[in-house]
């Protein structure tokens, strides 16, 4: 009897090994609940580029520049459906940092594309969120509902980017048909409301749900996994730490194939590795992600970090 005791005994410890436990990521804020997250980007951008000895100096050729901010955001109620967040961004800052050769490439090929004054306005338009807090509606899992002021963000965008999109059509004109350039010619800031690209623009702008909510699911199995999506190979590994849970994500960018066996216009090769860490309510508290790759002749490099400062 004592013999089958100690068999049963050693399968249920087996069986308790094997098991894998699984987190799910579900916030629980606290109304009234104010924290503000401090954010560095780093990010550059070049050209392969050998000198005639076949060395490559290519950093010498790359333009960077680093970003930072201060995200503020506040908890304003709990509803049934989930809950109102409100974000501000404060001390939006870039620095550029580039070389006259660097300067000069980015400068050339911004304004061929027509692009010159569109990192200007971009920055006057992170900056003007400072004013206009963004307010959004989460459900109870932390996934965006809705933004609650959706036509005055959408307005403010409208404004700040029609001059800079006339500017940039009007100099990539010859590329367009007769048709295109009257559309162009005619944009107000009411027709620009209802193009897409204003509605994506505040889900890039939304940098709280961009960067600080799980997307793609919010329950993980601790341990390691991979799989493969359409687009990335994807490697995982989920701890628990002494203050929470840690989420790491490896990503490799699959190659595109245009079917017929040969190079793709756009050549991409980016691997990217996302760091999540949470605190035992399940409160992001440092968010870390890397991009390093090639599109194309560009190399490109961004890493950006926020953390949890109070």
């Amino acid at each position: 009897m004592k013999k089958y005791f100690i068999i049963t005994l050693l399968a249920i410890l087996a069986l308790t090994v094997q098991a894998q436990e699984t987190i799910k990521i579900v916030p629980k804020f606290k109304v009234g609940q104010k924290m503000t997250y401090h954010a560095l980007k780093i990010s550059s951008m070049g050209v392969p580029v050998s000198n005639t000895e076949g060395e490559d100096i290519t950093d010498q050729f790359l333009t960077a520049d680093s970003t930072t901010y201060d995200l503020e955001v506040s908890v304003l109620s709990k509803s049934d459906e989930g809950w109102k967040i409100s974000t501000l961004l404060k001390n939006f800052q870039v620095k550029e940092e580039t070389s006259k050769t660097a300067d000069a490439f980015t400068k050339g090929v911004a304004s061929a594309f027509g692009m010159d004054k569109m990192v200007g306005a971009t920055e006057d338009y992170m900056k003007g969120l400072g004013e206009i807090p963004m307010e959004f509606t989460l459900d109870n899992e932390g996934k965006l509902l809705r933004y609650d002021n959706e036509k005055q963000l959408k307005m403010f965008f409208a404004e700040k980017y029609l001059p800079v999109m006339k500017d940039m059509m009007k100099k990539m004109s010859k590329l367009m048909s007769k048709k295109e350039r009257k559309q162009i010619k005619n944009l107000t800031v009411d027709s620009l409301l209802n193009l897409d690209v204003v509605g994506k623009m505040l889900d890039v702008s939304n940098i709280y749900c961009s960067f600080l909510i799980q997307k793609n699911d919010s329950s993980f199995t601790l341990g390691k996994s991979e799989y493969k999506t359409d687009d990335n190979f994807v490697n995982l590994e989920v701890s628990k730490q002494l203050s929470g849970w840690k989420i790491e994500q490896k990503e490799k960018m699959v190659p595109i194939d245009n079917g017929v066996g040969e190079k793709p216009f756009l050549d991409v090769d980016m691997d990217q590795n996302t760091i999540f860490e949470y605190d035992s309510d399940f409160l992001p508290t440092k968010f870390f992600h890397v991009e390093d790759g090639k599109v194309g002749n560009m190399i490109m490099k961004s890493s950006l970090s926020l953390d949890l400062v109070k």
